[in-house]
C-alpha cells in the first residue's frame, strides 16, 4: 500500500504543476466499477500502476487545445484507452498476452503492486484492485534498453508530435509508442513522473 501511496502523491505533485487549463481539464477518478468493466473488455487486469491513475483522474477533457499531463501530451481517459488499446491489438492479443504473462510468472494472476528500480515496492492480496504486475517481471537491463519487447501496450497519452504516445506494458513499464516501433521511457509510471518532477 505504501507504494500506491507515494505514486498518488506524485500524481497530486505533477498535477499542481500543470498550468491552469491543463489541470481544469482533469476529471475525477474512474469508479472501481468502470475500471472492472475495462479489464473484462480487456480480457486481463489493468497494471497496478496505470490502474492506480484512472482511480486518481480519469483523464482530461479533449473539449480545447493545448491541454498537457506529460510532455505536452493528453491524458486520455478510461475508455479512451480501452479504445486506442483494442484498435491497437484487438482484445484476442490482450487476453494471450495476459495469459502468458500468468503462465511465464507461476499463475498468480493479480500477483503484487511490482517493485520499481528504486527498490520500492509493497506486496498485495489477491484482492487488491489493479495489483495485476508479476513479482518476477523482468526489469530495464544496465543499458537502458528492456530485457524484452512488450507484447502489449495500454497507451494511456494522446499522440504526441511524430504520433508517439505514451504507452504502458503489462509489467508496468513505460514506453514512447509510434506505430509498430516502441522505445523505453522508463521502468514505472513512479520513476517517469519522478524523472519529469526533478
Amino acid at each position: 500500500m505504501a507504494v500506491r501511496h507515494r505514486l498518488r502523491r506524485q500524481l497530486r505533485a505533477l498535477t499542481s504543476f500543470l498550468d491552469p487549463l491543463s489541470a481544469a481539464a482533469i476529471r475525477p477518478g474512474a469508479p472501481l466499477e468502470a475500471l472492472r468493466e475495462v479489464e473484462a473488455a480487456l480480457q486481463m487486469p489493468l497494471p497496478w500502476q496505470l490502474f492506480e491513475l484512472y482511480r486518481f483522474c480519469d483523464g482530461q477533457s479533449p473539449e480545447r487545445g493545448g491541454i498537457q499531463f506529460l510532455d505536452a501530451a493528453r491524458l486520455l481517459s478510461l475508455r479512451e484507452m480501452l479504445q486506442a488499446t483494442q484498435d491497437r491489438h484487438g482484445p484476442l492479443d490482450t487476453a494471450r498476452a495476459f495469459a502468458a504473462l500468468v503462465k511465464c510468472s507461476g499463475g498468480g494472476g493479480r500477483a503484487e503492486a511490482s517493485s520499481s528500480s528504486s527498490g520500492e515496492g509493497a506486496a498485495s492480496s489477491s484482492r487488491d484492485p489493479g495489483a495485476s504486475s508479476s513479482s518476477s517481471a523482468p526489469h530495464f537491463l544496465a543499458t537502458g534498453l528492456p530485457a524484452e519487447a512488450p507484447g502489449v501496450l495500454l497507451p494511456f497519452t494522446d499522440e504526441l508530435r511524430g504520433r508517439k504516445r505514451f504507452a504502458m506494458d503489462l509489467h508496468g513499464r513505460v514506453w514512447l509508442a509510434s506505430g509498430w516501433h516502441t522505445l523505453p521511457v522508463a521502468d514505472s509510471l513512479h520513476t517517469l513522473i519522478r524523472r519529469v518532477l526533478t
